[in-house]
């Protein structure tokens, strides 16, 4: 009976500690930042308009044919199109400004501190920093992050991979 326990204790201990690593391993923040903002990655851009309403304005990237940038109040989105309009394209990344859009249980977001994101990050996976900039890769989001010089976040860069 005693070996048939310690048999059982030691497969269950290396078990546990195997599961928590895996757990723990593949943390992320936000499972979903799309959730919070309302449009997300391929989402068409007459979507976007239906949701929000016309944008404030729309410039097309002078160094590539094929992208632009949809901007309304406080959020950006960078659409990618074909050889047709703007309005053919889909969503391709998310820029935010607004302090209004926060993230996660700690609430992340414009003016949030160089140390609050890294206490937020602490767990996720690969993370580089500098001294205007911090980027992180979240499950399957990479986000970034610009600092200006009071270590505070002033705009938010989303894209999915």
């Amino acid at each position: 009976m005693e070996k048939k326990l310690l048999t059982i204790v030691g497969l269950l201990i290396p078990s546990v500690i195997a599961f928590l690593w895996l757990i723990n391993s593949n943390a992320v923040y936000v499972k979903d930042y799309y959730a919070d903002i309302g449009v997300r990655p391929g989402t068409r851009f007459d979507v976007i308009v239906e949701l929000l309403g016309e944008p404030k304005d729309i410039v097309r990237s002078v160094h590539v044919d094929y992208l632009a940038t949809v901007i309304y109040e406080g959020i950006e989105f960078v659409v990618e199109y074909g050889k047709g309009a703007t309005e053919t394209g889909v969503v391709s990344g998310v820029r935010v400004f607004s302090p209004d859009i926060r993230f996660g249980r700690r609430q992340i977001g414009i003016s949030s501190t160089r140390d609050e994101l890294r206490r937020a990050y602490r767990r996720v996976g690969w993370h580089w920093e500098n001294d205007s900039q911090m980027g992180f890769t979240d499950g399957i989001t990479w986000i970034t992050f610009n600092i200006n010089e009071n270590d505070q976040v002033t705009r938010i860069s989303l894209t999915t991979f």
